[in-house]
């Protein structure tokens, strides 16, 4: 029995939440050290080897409809097990490179993609995991946990990163990453043997078949529909603001604690978004979360139209509590719509649309375009889709 009879949550979920804890504050320390390690070794304008980066981390992700597919068949200690495996290996790898002066500037896009494929695997099999591991009326609660651990968790990571990246190189930090990059896989080691949430094989001559069941589902439901839009929209955006944040910060006069500030408020304040959002126990909370969530996202980048540092880190603040609130709201929603057997294929088929929006916005940030008229650009843009979804919450 993997499910709660109470309102405790089961042992099984606290695993997955471990290895879920290591990896976030993992990933921490190497969101925090990759723009400066891609600034050494990259002999482009400042502006595009950060950009470029991210752009590499985001193609891999249009694999998603596959991935999620593969999730769905796959048992999920294997699926969360053999990727985070893999991840810990490629990141240790590229960080001995890296010390040993051996590393190219494609070697770290490499990375980045390689990155992106198994964490698009891990998100994909994660999120089919929890709502079988809990039953609905914790939903919300294990999802805010999740989301607290995967959002909230890195503003250690980000601290750490921090005191690290003074003593030491960004190669250095990479390596300091791997320890608890490998907590993940064996965390999965101890997971609840649950069966594969469908029988087959995954393949891609089927890929069509499970992309279009799962823009199907996501079309086909209003909430669905707008939830999409916005967070397409909010892709761009976090690709936008996550390589233009270190030079702005730099060109305001800050030095790197200047961006590490900037990093620790949007993670402390998704942590503060999700922890409001774990209130939420009814439909009508939950879509209440989440209209406000989208509402604070985009007036959080106002803020950014303005070069000084103080600026940006206000914007994080309001930024990073909407996020906190708009993820968990319109996750949780979503696993309760979508049936158990198609969530794989579905949010594999979300994150592939989405890829498309990490995709544009890694374009744009690698653009001659200035840093106050993006922002001002997707402001607007997101404000319309904030509107979007509230009038869909409102219909519904």
């Amino acid at each position: 029995m993997t499910r709660a009879s109470s309102n405790h949550l089961p042992r099984g979920f606290w695993t997955y939440l471990a290895g879920m804890a290591g990896m976030s504050l993992g990933d921490a320390l190497l969101s925090l050290a990759m723009p400066f390690l891609a600034l050494r070794l990259s002999t482009v304008p400042d502006e595009r080897a950060v950009a470029l980066v991210f752009l590499a981390g985001s193609l891999p992700r249009f694999a998603a409809p596959l991935l999620g597919s593969v999730a769905d068949r796959l048992t999920p200690r294997a699926a969360i097990g053999v990727a985070s495996g893999l991840r810990a290996a490629a990141v240790l790898s590229v960080a001995g490179l890296a010390l040993a002066g051996m590393l190219p500037y494609w070697g770290l896009l490499a990375l980045a993609a390689a990155n992106a494929l198994l964490n698009t695997l891990i998100f994909a099999a994660g999120s089919a995991l929890v709502p079988r591991l809990v039953p609905d009326e914790l939903l919300a609660r294990a999802n805010a946990l999740n989301s607290g651990v995967m959002m909230g968790l890195p503003l250690v990571g980000l601290g750490l990163g921090g005191v690290l990246l003074g003593l030491l190189t960004p190669a250095s930090v990479y390596l300091c990453a791997v320890p608890l990059l490998a907590l993940a896989p064996l965390a999965a080691f101890f997971l609840p043997k649950l069966a594969a949430a469908e029988a087959g094989k995954a393949s891609v001559l089927g890929l069509w078949h499970d992309l279009r069941h799962g823009l199907r589902t996501i079309f086909g439901q209003t909430f669905l529909t707008a939830s999409f839009g916005f967070s397409f929209g909010l892709n761009i955006g976090l690709n936008v603001m996550n390589a233009r944040a270190p030079l702005a910060l730099r060109g305001a006069g800050g030095d790197i604690h200047a961006y590490v500030v900037f990093e620790v408020l949007v993670a402390g304040s998704i942590l503060a978004g999700i922890t409001w959002a774990s209130r939420g126990r009814s439909v009508p909370q939950l879509h209440r979360f989440a209209v406000l969530g989208a509402a604070l996202v985009t007036l959080g980048l106002l803020p950014m139209l303005s070069a000084a540092a103080e600026a940006w880190w206000a914007g994080a603040v309001c930024f990073g509590v909407g996020l906190g609130l708009v993820s968990v709201a319109t996750t949780t929603r979503s696993q309760q719509l979508v049936p158990t057997a198609e969530r794989g294929r579905t949010m594999g088929a979300l994150i592939g649309l989405n890829a498309l929006g990490l995709t544009l916005g890694a374009a744009l940030a690698a653009s001659a375009l200035s840093t106050p008229t993006l922002m001002l650009g997707l402001a607007l843009g997101l404000g319309a889709a904030a509107w979007t979804l509230a009038r869909a919450v409102q219909a519904g």
